[in-house]
């Protein structure tokens, strides 16, 4: 439905083209810390509570300017911060901390990392421990989505071996907000070559893995 590039720096003109439904200004209107059917922290929850006149003409432009403030500096805690800048999100009953989130995803798997050991200490520890040859660039976007369009936020690393063509490519997608369904992501596209028995073979391999809030409560098992 919409989408943008975060320039480097950052700045707040990327989200100008990031709009808020009716419905889902109504929806942050309601939220209270625990509940609440947008994915905030407690910080945010209550930023829009004070800093928005709900009764007064306009209200809605400035929930949607206080929005994208909130994913600009989503954006730029990340980017100096890492997972550790991500905060928590304190919409439901439990508090989920977004950096344990990510290092479950990141758990060692051999299917995954087994030949890049490095680009995975990378994801973890962002963004220290850059490995060379790896480039950087972070989007939003709003996508339609089950019931409700899902405003997210995306870091993509693109990790070559070499920089000689032909080479060993993985690029990693990492949803790093959304404000429903997604509590983390990691998608893992690679590009690979390998010689067996003198037969060389190249592979496109895919890996998607997420967490959702679906599947917490009383559906967890």
């Amino acid at each position: 439905l919409q989408i943008g590039k975060f320039s480097d720096p950052p700045r707040l003109e990327d989200l100008a083209g990031l709009t808020l439904d009716t419905f889902e200004i109504d929806t942050i209107r309601r939220c209270r810390p625990r509940k609440c059917d947008f994915k905030l922290s407690a910080t945010f929850i209550e930023r829009f509570r004070k800093e928005v006149n709900w009764s007064a003409p306009g209200y809605q432009e400035r929930a949607t300017t206080l929005m994208r403030e909130m994913l600009l500096e989503y954006v730029r805690g990340y980017l100096s911060g890492g997972n550790s800048a991500l905060g928590e999100y304190n919409d439901k009953s439990y508090n989920l901390n977004l950096a344990d989130e990510f290092q479950t995803l990141l758990q060692p798997a051999s299917y995954t990392y087994g030949y890049r050991p490095e680009f995975q200490k990378y994801l973890l520890e962002f963004p220290r421990a850059r490995p060379a040859h790896v480039e950087n660039f972070v989007y939003w976007s709003k996508e339609k989505f089950g019931l409700k369009p899902v405003i997210s936020i995306t870091h993509i690393a693109a990790h070559k071996v070499s920089p000689v063509a032909g080479t060993d490519v993985v690029i990693a997608s990492k949803g790093i907000y959304a404000n429903h369904y997604f509590e983390a992501s990691l998608g893992l596209t690679a590009f690979v070559h390998s010689a067996v028995s003198n037969q060389p073979r190249t592979y496109l391999i895919y890996i998607n893995r997420s967490k959702t809030d679906a599947l917490r409560g009383m559906v967890a098992g």
